[in-house]
């Protein structure tokens, strides 16, 4: 699992995901799973660096125009899309990563977990 797959799995079941310094944030952290906390903190660098080139390409309008690209492909350039970036294509990784996060709200939640050296506590707003 990359961390596109992982963004695009916590996106499908209605968890949402950002960064919050050099931390992961999740809210809403009721439908986060012990695999997912795992998946999380295996793949943070990825998606911290993910998350960051989503931002800014929200910021610049980017995202924007690739999703209106993305309304005139088939469903076999869906298809082929997807599978370049599972191949590790990094431009087809931001592609589906601006599919899957359309509409993404980044509203701080009012508790999330933090993970610290495999411990869990919970704290305000925290990051993973």
């Amino acid at each position: 699992m990359t961390a596109t797959d992982l963004l695009m799995d916590l996106r499908a079941r209605g968890l949402r995901l950002w960064g919050e310094g050099e931390g992961l944030a999740v809210a809403p952290r009721a439908r986060l799973l012990d695999a997912d906390r795992a998946a999380i903190t295996a793949h943070k660098p990825a998606l911290l660096a993910l998350l960051a080139d989503l931002e800014q390409l929200e910021r610049d309008g980017t995202a924007g125009r690739r999703r209106v690209i993305a309304a005139t492909l088939t469903a076999e350039e869906h298809q082929r899309l997807a599978a370049e970036a599972a191949a590790g294509d990094r431009l087809a990784e931001l592609m589906v990563a601006v599919l899957a996060t359309a509409g993404a709200g980044r509203g701080a939640p009012l508790r999330v977990w933090r993970h610290r050296l495999g411990a869990r506590s919970e704290r305000p707003a925290g990051a993973l």
